[in-house]
């Protein structure tokens, strides 16, 4: 035992061991050394060295105790060797050297600096013990110890020896103590050590069975990049057999492109230990037995045991997985040139109506940029002219799950409201169910259909009103013809009738006279029968329409309506003539004819004036009277069917007739018509 404390390393204990057993040695001492009372009683002479001795052990083992209490238990143990070194040197030196009892002593002080401190401290406190007892040796021969030996006596011995026996006793407890915690502590890491070992099999074996059964390729290599292992998973990906792998270069499995780069990061690695790249996640291209390359998603893993590097690798073949990526981006792109090139004002929104997207026929037509409508509703910019609309348009899609053709008004962004003929699909967007709202801008469509329904109805009323003038002119025609035409024929087949009896008998001079006295009135009828189908003929056509020309015409129907109706008129022009063909010159004298009308049934006025000018290849004639002026009510009136026959007459010839009214100053029309 001697020999394991001393010459060989020191026993391992715990802090709280050493200063438990520092603690023991401490008490043993000061209860030991009360033995020296003996000797004090034994040899009365000697009272005062025996008490001094106990006085100088008390002294050096209450602060040692107090240092070990307060967790200094080296500065204890170093305070305690050295003084009871310094102790039984003074003993040894004041009882004549050697020859103290007290020199038997010095192999505690060895035992218990080896054992607190270490067989290091065990031989150094034995060359200090040697030197000193030497030193002794050498003073004692050179008569420097002049002191007086203590006598021994078997009282003396038996008193030495049993304080010995007590401290040896004690420090052999200690040893055998820490022996025995060394050898349970050993045998307890020897089960551990087997118990880690069984469990790194059965971790081994764990692993290599869930290798094995994993569907991803996994690869594990060394520092040289050696195949160590490889799962059935890496034969399916790669084509070679397990065994053919191991042992090989890890850059058979990528193509010739990576292999330097491979080598020249992993040497890096190993000399540095610094990443270039995450090893958690990356995309990397192997190669196939059959010469194709694959996409690889690769994790790696290190493992270092000493100067051992391995590296793990998960591999997993994404080939599939990129070919798919890239079509949904294909479709993406196509989709997204799809929706902004679409003509119909197309969006995708949230369920909630939050814009996600518009496209760009969508921000023409309302107005707004895109950074204004992203991220907001329909009902945030006031979109939706009437809310309603969106509440229908909302529950027809919940019942149906999408919506066809459904028409609504959108207000744009300058207040215009623009019909659309709406369609919703829900669609799913990066997980999220959206809307995608397609809507075809039919404003145009709507107007020109309103417009085109306004013109039937208008030209069904015109229709109408043309029978209805021709019917009445008819009548008066046939009135005029029976009334006038037939009265004065019938009054000269009267008075031919009297001629003829008159002159049928006996002619005398009172016949002829009488005969002659009827000729003068039927002469007068006669000149009044032809005025009145002369009348007659100039209301159907007058005649200075076709000999003299419009202007003629225009000036002569002028005159005739100052003098029919009162109303002062007055005709500029500066032009000779107006050369229209004689279609065109009908329908801007009865357009004339149809305003002098107006004229004189609503206008109120009391003077007209007429200016006939020329502009550019156009004929103007301006109709200005000073009555209370034309609303704009009766201009969009579609009963004033007068006024829709004057512009339909002159559409027919590509001309226009522009109607204009100021309340209290009277009306203005102007009749445009080109001259070819």
């Amino acid at each position: 035992m001697l020999e394991r404390l001393v010459l060989f390393k020191p026993v391992e204990l715990k802090p709280t061991d050493i200063a438990s057993a520092m603690e023991t040695s401490i008490w043993t001492l000061m209860a030991a050394v009360l033995l020296e009372l003996v000797e004090a009683a034994l040899s009365p002479a000697y009272s005062v060295r025996w008490l001094s001795t106990i006085g100088a052990v008390y002294a050096i083992c209450l602060p040692a105790l107090f240092l070990n209490r307060r967790g200094r238990t080296n500065a204890a143990g170093v305070l305690m060797a050295t003084g009871f070194w310094a102790v039984l040197t003074v003993l040894c030196i004041t009882a004549g050297g050697l020859n103290a009892l007290a020199a038997n002593f010095y192999i505690v002080i060895v035992l218990f600096a080896g054992l607190f401190f270490g067989s290091r401290a065990g031989v150094i406190s034995a060359i200090a013990c040697l030197l000193t007892t030497f030193g002794m040796v050498v003073a004692a021969r050179a008569g420097w110890l002049t002191s007086t030996p203590v006598p021994q006596t078997d009282a003396r011995r038996w008193v030495s020896f049993g304080f010995l026996l007590i401290l040896m006793t004690v420090l052999q407890q200690i040893a055998s103590r820490a022996i025995d915690n060394a050898l349970r502590r050993s045998a307890e890491e020897v089960r551990e050590r087997q118990r880690a070992e069984e469990l790194m099999r059965e971790s081994e074996q764990r692993f290599r069975t869930l290798a094995e059964t994993a569907t991803d390729a996994i690869i594990t290599i060394d520092g040289n990049s050696s195949i160590l292992f490889a799962n059935s998973a890496a034969e399916r990906l790669f084509g070679y057999p397990q065994q053919d792998l191991l042992g090989q270069h890890l850059t058979m499995l990528m193509p010739a492109r990576f292999r330097a780069v491979h080598e020249q990061a992993l040497s890096r690695y190993m000399e540095t230990g610094m990443r270039r790249m995450v090893w958690n996640s990356m995309e990397l291209t192997g190669l196939h037995r059959d010469g194709r390359e694959l996409s690889l998603e690769v994790a790696f893993g290190e493992v270092r045991e000493n100067d051992d590097h391995t590296f793990t690798g998960i591999i997993r073949d994404i080939s599939a997985r990129k070919r798919a990526d890239a079509a949904v981006r294909s479709s993406e792109e196509t989709f997204s040139k799809a929706f902004n090139a679409n003509p119909t004002l197309s969006t995708i929104s949230t369920l909630d109506g939050r814009f996600l997207n518009v496209n760009e026929q969508f921000l023409q037509t309302t107005g707004y940029s895109r950074n204004d409508v992203v991220g907001k509703t329909a009902l945030e910019l006031n979109m939706w002219p009437n809310p309603d609309n969106r509440a229908r348009l909302m529950q027809t899609l919940k019942a149906k799950g999408f919506v066809r053709g459904f028409e609504v008004e959108l207000r744009t962004r300058s207040g215009d409201r623009r019909v659309l003929l709406l369609s919703v699909e829900q669609i799913e967007l990066d997980g999220q169910t959206c809307l995608l709202h397609s809507g075809q801008d039919i404003t145009d469509r709507t107007q020109a259909e309103a417009a085109l329904r306004l013109s039937e109805e208008r030209l069904r009323a015109l229709s109408a009103r043309v029978q209805y003038v021709r019917e009445e002119e008819g009548k008066r025609i046939s009135r005029a013809i029976h009334d006038e035409l037939g009265g004065a024929l019938t009054g000269l087949r009267w008075d031919l009738e009297g001629i003829a009896e008159n002159l049928g008998g006996t002619a005398n001079g009172s016949n002829v006279q009488v005969a002659r006295d009827k000729i003068p009135p039927m002469m007068d009828l006669i000149e009044s029968t032809i005025n009145t189908v002369r009348r007659i003929s100039s209301d159907l056509r007058p005649r200075f329409l076709d000999d003299l020309g419009l202007i003629a015409a225009v000036e002569w129907q002028l005159q005739q309506f100052q003098s029919r109706t009162g109303i002062a008129c007055d005709c500029e022009t500066a032009l000779d003539k107006w050369d229209l063909e004689p279609d065109r010159a009908t329908a801007v004298f009865r357009i004339f004819q149809e305003i002098l009308t107006n004229v004189l049934r609503h206008a109120q006025a009391t003077q007209v004036q007429v200016e006939i000018l020329k502009d550019s290849d156009t004929v103007v004639l301006e109709v200005q009277d000073n009555g209370r002026g034309i609303t704009e009510s009766e201009k969009t009136n579609r009963r004033s069917l007068g006024l829709l026959g004057m512009k339909e007459r002159a559409l027919l010839f590509g001309g226009e007739v522009v109607i204009t009214g100021t309340p209290g100053k009277g009306t203005r029309v102007a009749v445009k018509v080109p001259s070819s």
